[in-house]
């Protein structure tokens, strides 16, 4: 039995942005919670090309689409305040959702974890995921330096906690890094030190609910901790923290690169989106939204006509 779990905000909810505005002391870029309107296709893309799935566990502030079937048996919405400590609530930090996703009740062993921005674009088994009983995955090893972007440090923060408990071993042709960007973060910052960590795919990532619990065990300071912060921070952990833990202690199956594919949401790349949704080239995309994501009316009309046309059947989560 493997359940789904997708995290979605609303980010045009008033009351939503009335608590975000009360708590927030820095400008947050809005690209982190608007909304393309690719919510019905995801759950299109999933009735179609994952039918063996048993439940969809919906995770929310507490905002609803209008058009959601709640009644349906395969759905289970869940508010933030049934898996997270009141005194953490309202929260805008996606890491101290993901840090709680175990605490769903009725929540199976084996499950799912979607961002709202990945898609199961071609038809899946289970397999895909999961084989006897363990995540699939890939072991992908790059160089991470504790600099730049928030996202790169949050993977660094990830990758040394779970480094404490398991030693990473690899060859040096498996490490992957830019030769010259390297270089110049080495003339740039001559105090720190890169350190080879693994590398996570921005697509729907396999989880044991008791790897969560046995992080917790380890880790429940720094997870309660990370929970407590109400918007993102580069000192917090993300979901990569339980991914990684899994690699590491070697409790997963090396899954076929080749069904997945991201892609960042840019005009000059919605040619081959469109292409990859058309043409069902990978069974998981991600389509993620970024600083540099521009014309955001002009391509989201394009992913909605180009999803319209290809999923145009309603889902049973749809009223």
């Amino acid at each position: 039995m493997v359940d789904l779990v997708i995290t979605w905000v609303d980010g045009s909810d008033k009351k939503w942005l009335a608590d975000r505005k009360k708590y927030e002391l820095n400008t947050i870029n809005e690209c982190r919670y608007r909304d393309w309107n690719l919510l019905k296709y995801w759950f299109r893309c999933i009735e179609r090309n994952a039918p063996w799935f048993h439940k969809v566990y919906f995770v929310t502030y507490g905002h609803i689409p209008t058009w959601l079937n709640t009644k349906y048996e395969k759905l289970e919405v869940v508010n933030h305040n049934q898996i997270i400590k009141q005194e953490y609530l309202p929260t805008f930090n996606s890491c101290a959702i993901e840090m709680n996703l175990h605490r769903i009740s009725g929540l199976s062993e084996k499950f799912i974890y979607f961002n709202d921005d990945m898609f199961v674009n071609a038809e899946t088994l289970e397999s895909d995921f999961f084989i006897n009983d363990l995540p699939c995955d890939n072991k992908n090893l790059g160089l991470i330096w504790k600099i730049g972007k928030e996202s790169t440090k949050i993977n660094y923060n990830c990758a040394k906690i779970v480094q404490k408990y398991f030693k990473l071993n690899y060859n040096k042709y498996e490490v992957k890094y830019n030769k010259l960007k390297n270089s110049i973060k080495k003339f740039l910052y001559p105090h720190e030190k890169p350190i080879v960590a693994l590398i996570p795919d921005h697509v729907p990532t396999s989880y044991l609910k008791s790897t969560y619990s046995i992080v917790w065990e380890k880790e429940y300071n720094l997870l309660d901790k990370v929970s407590s912060h109400r918007f993102r921070t580069s000192n917090d952990v993300s979901q990569w923290i339980f991914q990684f833990w899994q690699i590491m202690s070697n409790n997963y199956i090396e899954r076929d690169h080749s069904i997945t594919k991201y892609y960042e949401i840019e005009l000059k790349n919605i040619k081959n989106i469109v292409d990859e949704i058309k043409n069902h080239k990978h069974k998981l995309i991600c389509l993620n939204d970024s600083e540099k994501t521009n014309h955001f009316n002009e391509i989201q009309k394009k992913l909605i006509e180009c999803f319209e046309k290809i999923y145009p059947t309603k889902s049973k989560f749809e009223l």
